[in-house]
């Protein structure tokens, strides 16, 4: 029973995972299209939610660039986020201001 259980329990987890994959991926092309700073002014949760993430899992794409490949952040979609106080909360939405002038400087 317990092998059972380790079983599901690694599908699960690499479930997640792809899940994981498939939305940066997704957000990835998002960004590459160069619709990137209209499509945060109006995402919503449940647009996320389909997309196998969430509000919390962007942040993370956005300011940590965990992964095999960064994402190219857009400076102007960087500020829109950082408005999104209905997606994020105040100290998120900083830290997504604080990464924008990061990228200024570059």
């Amino acid at each position: 029973d317990s092998q059972m259980d380790e079983i599901k329990k690694q599908r699960e987890h690499q479930s997640k995972q792809g899940a994981k994959k498939n939305f940066k991926r997704q957000v990835a092309s998002i960004l590459e299209s160069g619709n990137a700073p209209s499509w945060i002014e109006s995402v919503t949760n449940d647009e996320l939610k389909k997309c196998g993430g969430d509000s919390n899992r962007l942040f993370q794409l956005f300011v940590e660039g965990k992964g095999v490949f960064m994402l190219e952040l857009d400076p102007e979609m960087l500020e829109n986020a950082a408005n999104r106080t209905d997606l994020f909360s105040t100290k998120q939405c900083d830290t997504i201001l604080r990464r924008k002038a990061e990228i200024d400087a570059i």
